[in-house]
């Protein structure tokens, strides 16, 4: 596994072979590193610069050198240690400034959050160049992922963000190298459990860790919004009882109910712009009115509680999901009297804000779930060939020594070479229990 160095605008400067130890850690919605340990000498010390990156051509990670070390010795010698980090790490250096709103495509909405922090639509200072001045990252081809997203977001970190959003839907994102810049993309794995399995009696699952853990356990959450005190909004999520009721409490005072005209517009167009938005003047004031307005159904509980506040509603299906739409329903109401101005304030009703709380509500259920994992050293040669039978984010059946099998997501690959050869340690993430023995 040769290692090629790149230098700030992408270009090869240097080939490294003869190592003593190469760690490349590859994770489907996390960021992935690396760790390479060669003898120290000061060519070497000169082209692993910190901000160089480093690549292999049968891998598509590319990490970013961001830690060297040197250690001496009279007796063992002079080392290097160079870390680099999966240039996904890129995304962490930006910020969703303000508050941003999404009620659609989920991977549209991710997507414009990135170009508008460091790609094509950011401001000068915000878009990320290489020395030589031209971009460094762009956005690969959408996926046309269908998952829908009703979510603000305020001042939120983008990588932490898109992590967030790949753990809701189930998606993996990567950041790879082509034509001469990074390109992103999000992309789902591929479900090969019915016929890429990893067990003991296939001799291809050498050893395994596994570990059921419920200590962070939360079913029933209440999410608090805007107001004080007995006046403050507040809704709940799940419906689990008696013992194995655990509750937790989420703060959602960032999710706001007050929007400028103009990001309601952009969000809920008007008739005018081909829209269903129309603007009501009542005797009490300025209403934004939509003649039909869709709400994401996340389950039968929430169903239920669309259907208990706006009982004239009906359910409808759009591209296999399915919503509640509401006919001439009030969304906002402006503040003062409507003008046209897109800085003018608005506050947004229940229909609109409460599912911004529930979409918060759910992702939190989400991520205080009962965590099974599952490592193991597989043995390459065996069965299944990495990168030919299956890849990183597919799901597989995995069965450990104890019967307990189960169908998982490949969530992280380590590979490492060293003095002993070449082993590959892939982690599980379990998604449904198939046998238990």
């Amino acid at each position: 596994m040769d290692v090629y160095v790149l230098d700030g605008n992408l270009e090869t400067i240097g080939v490294i072979d003869n190592y003593q130890s190469l760690i490349w850690a590859n994770r489907y919605r996390d960021i992935g590193d690396c760790e390479l340990y060669l003898g120290a000498d000061p060519d070497m010390v000169e082209l692993l610069k910190i901000g160089r990156y480093l690549t292999r051509e049968d891998d598509g990670m590319v990490c970013r050198i961001k830690r060297t070390e040197i250690t001496t010795s009279t007796d063992d010698g002079d080392f290097l240690t160079v870390t680099g980090y999966d240039a996904k790490d890129l995304l962490d250096q930006r910020i969703a400034w303000g508050n941003l709103i999404s009620d659609g495509n989920a991977e549209e909405f991710v997507r414009s959050l990135v170009d508008g922090s460091l790609g094509g639509t950011a401001s000068a200072e915000r878009v990320m160049l290489k020395p030589d001045g031209t971009r460094l990252l762009y956005l690969d081809t959408a996926s046309g992922f269908t998952d829908v997203a009703t979510d603000q977001v305020s001042n939120a970190n983008i990588g932490e963000t898109i992590r967030q959003f790949c753990s809701k839907y189930g998606w993996g994102y990567r950041v790879t190298l082509r034509g001469g810049a990074l390109r992103l993309a999000f992309y789902r794995g591929t479900d090969r459990s019915s016929y890429v399995a990893f067990s003991p009696n296939y001799e291809n699952l050498i050893g395994s860790d596994y570990s059921d853990d419920a200590t962070g356990l939360g079913n029933v959450a209440l999410i608090g919004g805007d107001g004080s005190g007995a006046s403050r909004t507040r809704e709940s999520v799940g419906t689990v009882a008696g013992i194995d009721r655990v509750e937790f409490f989420i703060d959602g005072r960032d999710i706001s109910r007050n929007i400028s005209f103009g990001e309601l517009r952009t969000q809920y167009p008007l008739e005018a712009d081909g829209g269903q938005g129309y603007i009501y003047r009542g005797q009490d004031g300025d209403y934004y009115m939509m003649r039909l307005i869709d709400i994401y159904i996340y389950d039968a509980e929430h169903l239920a509680q669309l259907q208990a506040k706006y009982p004239s509603g009906t359910v409808v299906t759009i591209d296999d999901k399915e919503y509640y739409e509401l006919t001439d329903a009030t969304i906002a109401k402006f503040n003062g009297t409507f003008s046209w101005l897109p800085t003018e304030s608005l506050y947004m009703y229940d229909n609109i804000y409460l599912s911004y709380l529930l979409s918060m509500a759910y992702a939190k259920i989400s991520e205080h779930g009962e965590k099974i994992s599952f490592s193991g050293d597989v043995d390459p040669n065996v069965t299944f060939k990495y990168k030919q039978d299956y890849y990183l984010g597919d799901i597989v059946t995995v069965e450990n020594e104890y019967g307990i099998t189960r169908a998982a997501r490949i969530i992280e690959i380590r590979e490492v070479n060293d003095e002993t050869g070449y082993r590959m340690e892939p982690i599980f993430e379990y998604m449904e229990e198939t046998t238990n023995g």
